[in-house]
């Protein structure tokens, strides 16, 4: 190797050696603080999302809870098909009913999914809502509650819902 091959391959490799003195970075402490906070923050974070999921699941299904009932009452109140409509309630599922006694797999049933994992209490229930008047058979509460959260929907006697 002559003296200007030498010196164009230590100009090359000066590119890609860096002296001691230049070295920056982090070192194994400040690494582990930084990931220990993320983690942290990480957790914390699940913790709420996961909790404003629960209350949003709650609320959707009294929702959905209260629409049917309001639906119900409605067409007793429009007379559709000149009868007294009501809604049976029980786990996973509602069903809007004609008539005063709600008929297991009835042609005229309507069946509207609802949410499993949400208790409701009393369990069946059914309440019935007269033609015209849109009068409910019976007042109470329906309660829904994920274990965590309660929701209550309160039907007084003069057909009016409340939650």
């Amino acid at each position: 190797m002559n003296k200007n091959q030498k010196k164009t391959f230590l100009r090359l490799n000066s590119k890609f050696c860096i002296p001691n003195s230049t070295l920056k970075g982090f070192s194994l402490i400040e690494v582990l603080v930084v990931i220990s906070i993320f983690t942290m923050l990480l957790g914390i974070g699940l913790f709420f999302s996961f909790d404003f999921y629960r209350g949003y699941q709650i609320s959707t299904e009294r929702d959905i809870a209260v629409g049917i009932l309001e639906k119900a009452r409605s067409r007793a109140m429009s007379n559709i098909f000149e009868s007294s409509h009501g809604v049976h309630v029980e786990q996973g599922q509602y069903v809007i009913f004609r008539g005063n006694i709600y008929v297991v797999g009835a042609g005229t049933n309507e069946v509207i999914p609802g949410n499993a994992t949400i208790s409701k209490n009393p369990m069946p229930y059914d309440i019935v809502f007269a033609e015209l008047t849109g009068l409910p058979d019976i007042a109470g509460n329906l309660t829904l509650s994920d274990g965590v959260n309660i929701k209550i929907i309160t039907i007084n006697n003069e057909g009016r819902i409340d939650w």
